[in-house]
């Protein structure tokens, strides 16, 4: 999706797929995705209190004549390394997931200057890892999307057997040699 998002889960542990990077989470997720980067995530059963929290904004957002100010240069730094993922941890998770689970409670005004607040937090952070590398680019379409979510759907549910190029490739409506190349 077009969307830059930012997702906090309070508790809990899965497995994550963003761009090229698998990896599993444990005890929580604070992660910062950029706009049109594939992103699917395995969660293991849901535990109680478990919160999960999606916060999507437009492109663009904060602005393009606000990231120019110098006072904005780490938000606009964060943003453009949120094209490759981010997840946090240690203190700033804990922090900044706090302040998103308050979010839903503020007016509409100051949920975006809470907003602001965070990415300030998170921009300033040092407790982050990338997880793509710095060459990987992938914007794909929302058709595209909707084929890389049937291909995670159908391996997440049959990944204890093999799975054959051909099988796969059938799901997706394509040859093997083009699902071969597609998935590439």
């Amino acid at each position: 999706h077009k969307e830059l998002e930012l997702l906090y889960i309070n508790k809990g542990r899965g497995k994550r797929y963003i761009g090229s990077h698998i990896d599993y989470f444990r005890g929580g997720e604070l992660i910062l995705i950029g706009a049109y980067l594939p992103h699917y995530s395995f969660m293991e059963p849901v535990l109680k209190d478990q919160k999960k929290i999606s916060v999507q904004l437009r492109e663009g957002f904060p602005g393009v004549s606000m990231l120019m100010f110098p006072e904005m240069q780490p938000v606009k730094q964060l943003l453009e390394r949120a094209r490759r993922g981010i997840s946090f941890y240690g203190d700033t998770k804990r922090k900044v997931g706090n302040k998103v689970e308050k979010l839903f409670d503020a007016t509409p005004q100051q949920r975006f200057i809470s907003f602001l607040d965070i990415l300030v937090d998170l921009a300033l952070s040092e407790e982050y890892e990338v997880l793509n590398s710095g060459d990987y680019q992938l914007e794909i379409t929302p058709q595209d999307n909707e084929r890389l979510r049937t291909i995670f759907n159908f391996v997440r549910e049959q990944f204890t057997r093999p799975i054959s190029l051909e099988e796969i490739a059938e799901k997706t409506s394509m040859t093997p040699q083009s699902f071969a190349r597609y998935f590439k």
